[in-house]
């Protein structure tokens, strides 16, 4: 019940932003006819009651979830109204206060919800027993009544005319009117009829009784009366004279009474809700012209495909892995966390494991591990299992072995705005880290470039081959090997960059796909290089282990996109998760780094804080699941919440405090 209230709450708030737009419409174009104003209201209703919606470019809703589910789930009330400058301060004001002293049970935002929740049941009960009683009391007034015309009664007991019944709608006359103002009460009554009028009205009280609380959608609802009434009226006179317009509203005056009511329910009066602007409106009606109509079509079209659809969640992770160009980071062997095969880049951090030479490929429905050094690949199928803010779970069959395993798909962007993707395959007890990682890295330190090469026809020696390029001097390296480089001065010419040794005797060529290097707010964008080998000298023959490696031939692309990385050791392992919190209470955020560890756990992680580019903490710490990471700051310190990816509701929230010079968690019991 908890989450039926929260999609209430968010869906209300929601269709508050329509209500401000269909009023801001009314105030821009005063003289739209009056059923278009129904028509935009009825927007307001539809969005009420669909509890999803697509997402579009076109809308206008500045978001479609203000209350996170984490309330319930992770105890974290984190609002989004879609307006930076308002969730920021909030936020942060009501994570302070929410999370005041260390004994606030994890449950509390369950508790609350529950809570707010049976209050809004009482509230939709009272609205119903309100309607209810309403009605029942009118029925027990027009119980003796004698028939007049077609669907009209006449009563002694009523001292206006409505319309009464939703299958079977009645109009009831007061006894004591004339035939001339019967005449005009049984037009606009049947105008009523003819539009629905006496189904919507009632459907619109049932929605006001579901979200009786918010204040909007009162007022929403008594303007909805006023120009379902205002409709009718200009339906009835559009063919009346001036005089025909007069003798109208005097019935209109004539009929009016004082509304008692706390609102109108059922019935629709004759003279019960706004006479005053009725009569002018009637007296000074013109028929609108061709433009105007064409001015609300338009607008209803444009409410209609801004207000019905969702925003574009740009956070959300992308959960296609198709595509990519997936590289393995590296095998682990889960039973006893030893690493037993690895990428080039980690063999000086894991010194007794092998050089792995897997690549991956991904397409609709299978996954493939291609072993370069066997010649053998591995096929799997999968399917999307699960997905949350920060992964994709995938399920993986293999018909050819009967293996079963997971693959988590993340991604982490970058502050260039381009993103690194990681695929953890999980599969008996290997654990296989692939990843399509930027391979053009920018390093201020030395203000050095550095492209990669990851194509598998590439990978002649246990080292793929690198180009570093600096931006300080135009020198190169040029690595092909563990101990084999060509150093020189490199230049750019007619979309060429070309490679000149410190002899002067050879030179290699690369053509620059795509060149978008400059400096924008210190953060560099990406080149695309082709390796040409046809038009290069060649790249001598490296030895490794008594073993004579081929050198580099054809065009191989030394691609990716770069990103500026303050400190290149931070980013050796594979990240997992990367926010910025206070942990140790100076008042200075750190840039806090989550990876996967290489422990006997296959879910350990290493949890590293820096500041300025160098790291300040780093500790490792063993997890019971494969999770997900989000940093909460309190009053009485930061906290660190593990979000279980198998099941978004559980969670694990540690304290995070400093203890003899570096980080130290401490589990919150429940």
């Amino acid at each position: 019940m908890s989450e039926n209230f929260l999609q209430l709450l968010n869906m209300s708030i929601t269709a508050g932003w329509i209500v401000l737009a269909v009023l801001l419409v009314r105030l821009i174009f005063p003289k739209l006819p009056k059923y278009i104003r129904c028509l935009l209201w009825s927007v307001v209703g539809i969005r009420l009651v669909m509890p999803v919606s697509v997402e579009s470019i076109f809308s206008l809703i500045p978001s479609a979830q203000t209350i996170s589910p984490d309330i319930i789930t992770q105890n974290s009330f984190d609002i989004n109204t879609g307006f930076t400058r308002i969730d920021t301060p909030l936020n942060d004001y009501l994570g302070d206060h929410y999370y005041e002293g260390v004994t606030i049970p994890t449950n509390t935002g369950l508790n609350l919800m529950q809570i707010l929740s049976v209050i809004w049941l009482a509230g939709v009960a009272a609205m119903l027993v309100y309607a209810t009683i309403n009605y029942m009391n009118l029925r027990r007034k027009v119980k003796i009544s004698l028939p007049y015309a077609e669907h009209a009664y006449l009563c002694d007991n009523i001292s206006t005319p409505f319309i009464l019944g939703i299958f079977k709608p009645r109009i009831y006359l007061p006894s004591h009117l004339t035939q001339t103002q019967i005449t005009h009460i049984l037009a606009h009554e049947n105008a009523h009829l003819a539009r629905k009028d006496h189904l919507f009205k009632p459907l619109g009280f049932l929605l006001l009784s579901v979200y009786w609380f918010n204040p909007i959608l009162w007022f929403a609802y008594i303007l909805f009366c006023r120009d379902i009434e205002l409709a009718c009226d200009e339906k009835v006179v559009q063919n009346m004279s001036i005089e025909d317009k007069k003798a109208y509203s005097t019935t209109l005056l004539a009929c009016s009474i004082k509304q008692h009511r706390l609102i109108s329910v059922c019935p629709l009066a004759f003279g019960e809700i706004g006479v005053k602007v009725r009569v002018k409106s009637i007296l000074n009606y013109k028929k609108p012209a061709f433009w105007v109509i064409i001015t609300a079509v338009v607008l209803c079209i444009i409410m209609t495909v801004c207000f019905l659809t969702n925003p574009v969640d740009s956070k959300k992770v992308k959960t296609d892995i198709t595509g990519k160009k997936w590289f393995i980071t590296t095998v682990q062997k889960q039973d006893t966390g030893e690493i037993i095969a690895c990428d080039a880049d980690y063999l000086t951090q894991h010194k007794n494991a092998s050089m792995a030479d897997l690549t991956l490929t991904a397409d609709a429905d299978t996954l493939t591990i291609y072993d370069n050094l066997n010649q053998k690949k591995y096929a799997f199928g999968y399917h999307l299992d699960e997905k949350n803010k920060l992964s994709t779970l995938y399920q993986l069959t293999s018909k050819q072995t009967k293996k079963t395993g997971i693959a988590n798909f993340s991604t982490t962007t970058y502050a260039d705005g381009k993103s690194e993707y990681t695929l953890l395959l999980t599969l008996e007890n290997y654990t296989l880290n692939f990843t399509e990682k930027p391979s053009v890295i920018y390093n201020p330190k030395t203000d050095m470039l550095t492209y990669e090469c990851y194509q598998p026809d590439s990978l002649y020696a246990p080292v793929r081959p690198a180009l570093y390029l600096s931006l300080t001097d135009n020198r190169f390296k040029f690595v092909y090997s563990e101990t084999d480089r060509i150093e020189g001065i490199y230049q750019r010419k007619d979309g060429k960059l070309i490679l000149t040794t410190i002899d002067g005797q050879d030179s290699y060529q690369f053509e620059i796909i795509e060149n978008a290097i400059k400096r924008e707010n210190s953060i560099f964008r990406y080149d695309c290089l082709k390796f040409d080998a046809e038009h290069s000298s060649q790249v001598p023959k490296c030895t490794v282990n008594d073993v004579t490696y081929r050198p580099l031939k054809g065009q191989l692309e030394f691609y990716g996109t770069m990103s500026i990385i303050e400190d290149m050791e931070n980013f050796k392992n594979l990240q997992i998760g990367e926010e910025e919190a206070d942990i140790d209470g100076d008042g200075i955020k750190e840039q806090c780094t989550f990876r996967i560890a290489n422990t006997t756990k296959p879910f350990s992680f290493v949890f590293i804080a820096a500041q300025n580019g160098k790291i300040k903490y780093e500790n490792t710490f063993e997890s019971k699941v494969c999770v997900a990471f989000k940093l909460v700051e309190t009053k009485k310190g930061c906290q660190l919440h593990l979000l279980d990816h198998k099941n978004s509701k559980a969670h694990t929230i540690y304290d995070i405090s400093i203890k003899d010079g570096n980080i130290a968690l401490t589990e919150v019991k429940s």
